[in-house]
């Protein structure tokens, strides 16, 4: 009826509402734990340099290493994306997959982006990258045990060959060079 005020729904209606909004509390306080954290904030004593360079991840600085705090794959999965570089060959599901081998500037993943981006400096690939593409040409070319050096780092001739070898493979490309398959922004 026209007069009658409206029907309050059930807490059964609101459940999901509620769910939904304490998982998004939860996930920004861990997000800002985490990131404190990263940059010493629960801590008194001070970091030792890490043997691993970190990346200062902003729209406008190039991809070089940094001795700062890293400040997220959302950042990171920009900057691959400023230079051509996707995260999967696949659909959403991968690439949430990709997303979830970024947890650590340790991580295998991350030192593979950081080190395609430090590659490419000012420059992006012509023809779209898949970074999952790139890490299965590397670990055939260092083989699994390899993947990481002793000092912590990736074999960069190896990850250039293998960004040559991803898009020759998913484009049907013939170069031989990185510059082959690089162009300026």
């Amino acid at each position: 009826m026209a007069g009658e005020p409206p029907k309050s729904q059930s807490w059964w209606q609101t459940l999901p509402g509620i769910l939904t909004a304490v998982a998004a509390i939860i996930t920004a306080s861990t997000g800002l734990i985490v990131a404190l954290n990263n940059v010493g904030a629960f801590s008194s004593e001070s970091k030792p340099d890490s043997p691993t360079p970190t990346v200062v991840l902003s729209a406008a600085a190039p991809a070089t290493p940094a001795t700062s705090t890293v400040t997220g794959v959302d950042a990171m999965e920009q900057k691959l994306n400023a230079a051509n570089i996707q995260l999967s060959t696949g659909g959403p599901e991968e690439r949430e997959k990709v997303r979830g081998y970024f947890d650590s500037p340790q991580a295998p993943y991350y030192l593979l982006a950081v080190s395609c981006l430090q590659i490419l400096e000012n420059q992006q690939l012509k023809k779209t990258g898949y970074l999952d593409m790139i890490d299965k040409h590397y670990s055939m070319l260092v083989g699994e045990g390899n993947y990481v050096s002793a000092d912590g780092k990736l074999h960069l001739e190896r990850v250039k060959e293998a960004m040559v070898l991803a898009q020759r493979d998913y484009h049907s490309d013939q170069a031989r060079t990185v510059e082959e398959i690089v162009e300026s922004r």
